[in-house]
Parts: C-alpha cells; structure tokens; sequence
C-alpha cells in the first residue's frame, strides 16, 4: 500500500548543527522530499548562520520532528567537514 503512515503536512523537520564544544553552528528546516511519504532531505554548505565556512572536523546534529508545533522527537547525528 502506498498510503503513509503519517501525514507530512502535520510535521516540520529541523536541523540544529553544533560544533565540538557545543556552540551552535546553524540550524536549518528540512525540506519534504516527497509530499505523499514522510521522507524529509536538508543539505548544509559547511557554512555557519553568519555565512562563514566552519572548520574541519566533526559536528553533532540534532534532528528535531515537531507535530503541530510541539516537539515530537529528536535524532542525533554525526557530520564529518574534510577541508
């Protein structure tokens, strides 16, 4: 069946990208890749809120999936920068 589990009209998705030390980098809504299943995508430059390119290393990322608002439930990740 096609049908979603979820409706991804009721979601919103962000990123929040933070550097070793905890400093937040930039954080970044995510984009519905397909409108008819919940599948989210998010591309980051390497570049801070202020457009400055960040440093090699690895960052964290905290996934954060909010229903009607409210935070629903977060994922974090791991993000390699090679210069």
């Amino acid at each position: 069946s096609q049908t979603p589990i979820m409706d991804p009209d009721q979601y919103t998705v962000t990123i929040s990208i933070f550097d070793v030390i905890g400093n937040l980098v930039i954080t970044k809504s995510m984009d519905q890749k397909d409108k008819s299943v919940a599948n989210w995508t998010c591309s980051w430059d390497g570049r801070n809120k202020n457009g400055r390119a960040v440093g090699a290393g690895v960052y964290s990322g905290i996934i954060t999936v909010n229903k009607n608002n409210a935070a629903n439930s977060t994922k974090r990740i791991h993000i390699g920068i090679k210069r």
